[in-house]
């Protein structure tokens, strides 16, 4: 019968081939369940949409969130707001796609698809509707307007950043 021979420092193990492989496996179920587990743990790929202020003046930013339901929230510049969050199922194989945030919109009743910003003083510097995101030009509803980041190699963490540039906020005459 065949030994394997393994040294730790001074000390020498002898071990038969037959021996290695009963421990093997009876450990593989083990290590197979502690594998399953993780797997199986609920653990779900995430994605988060958020806006950033790149303007040198607080803004305003008014979106929707359910139904008729609108929220409006002051940030500074260079701060970011967080306007969108979800989970995809990791076993379901679902990997973060940007035109989630729209769907998700969708599927809560959302009347008015549409992001404002406005200056402090509450004057309308820009919107963006969600039927303009075929259009030219930086649309807030267009995934190429939008940087991406991607963390994680097993558990996806995806983050798109909407980024209100100067440029952006031209004042509408009323």
């Amino acid at each position: 019968m065949k030994k394997i021979i393994l040294r730790f420092g001074t000390r020498i193990m002898a071990f038969n081939m037959r021996t290695i492989g009963i421990v093997i496996l009876s450990l593989s179920p083990i290590f197979l369940g502690i594998l399953c587990e993780r797997l199986d743990s609920g653990e779900r790929h995430h994605g988060s949409w958020l806006v950033k202020n790149c303007t040198n003046q607080t803004l305003i930013l008014d979106y929707p969130l359910y139904g008729n339901l609108r929220s409006s929230s002051e940030f500074a510049p260079g701060n970011s707001i967080l306007i969108g969050s979800d989970y995809f199922p990791f076993e379901d194989k679902i990997l973060p796609y940007f035109d989630r945030l729209g769907r998700q919109l969708i599927n809560a009743g959302v009347k008015d698809m549409s992001f404002n910003v406005l200056s402090k003083g509450n004057v309308l510097l820009k919107t963006w509707n969600y039927s303009d995101r075929d259009l030219p030009g930086k649309q807030f509803f267009k995934e190429s307007s939008w940087r991406y980041n991607e963390n994680g190699k097993v558990i996806i963490n995806a983050i798109w950043v909407f980024d209100i540039m100067p440029e952006d906020l031209i004042e509408k005459d009323d």
